[in-house]
């Protein structure tokens, strides 16, 4: 990993957007949220991807668990580092950002190949403490995708 590539280190995560730390990428009118993707490693080729998804306009923000943090408290910590894609919910904004992550294998597979349908998680639910058997997730992978071949609808 190579700290030099983001912009921001705060609260455990390394953070990449355009303008940071001054200047936010989203509105105060934005519907705001996220999807999550899960790494063994944060590695500088990962991180590289990052950085284009940033640079080309696939994310405006992206940001990683810091990977030297014991994260054993965590929910999900067994299933290593996540990569935190924040994107409006406008469905130009998460279909250029979905095409990105398939493209780029980013979603993980099912053991039988299909894309995992990973939902996107508004910053809303996240301040409101929706996890687990709270969480209801109004858009998923699969609203934007084929998972069984990776097209886009």
């Amino acid at each position: 990993m190579n700290e030099k590539l983001a912009n921001l280190k705060l609260r455990g995560y390394y953070w990449y957007g355009k303008g940071l730390p001054t200047k936010q990428p989203f509105n105060d009118t934005d519907n705001v949220g996220k999807f999550t993707t899960f790494t063994n490693e944060i590695t500088e080729d990962l991180q590289g991807k990052i950085v284009k998804a940033v640079h080309e306009g696939s994310a405006k923000l992206v940001k990683h668990s810091d990977p030297t943090i014991d994260k054993s408290m965590y929910r999900g910590a067994g299933q290593g580092e996540a990569v935190i894609w924040y994107s409006t919910d406008k469905k130009e904004d998460l279909t250029k950002l979905v095409e990105y992550l398939i493209e780029n294998n980013l979603i993980q597979k099912t053991k039988t190949g299909k894309l995992y349908n990973i939902s996107f998680k508004y910053d809303t639910q996240t301040r409101n403490n929706e996890y687990g058997d709270n969480f209801v997730a109004q858009i998923k992978l699969a609203d934007l995708v084929n998972l069984a071949t990776g097209e886009i609808l």
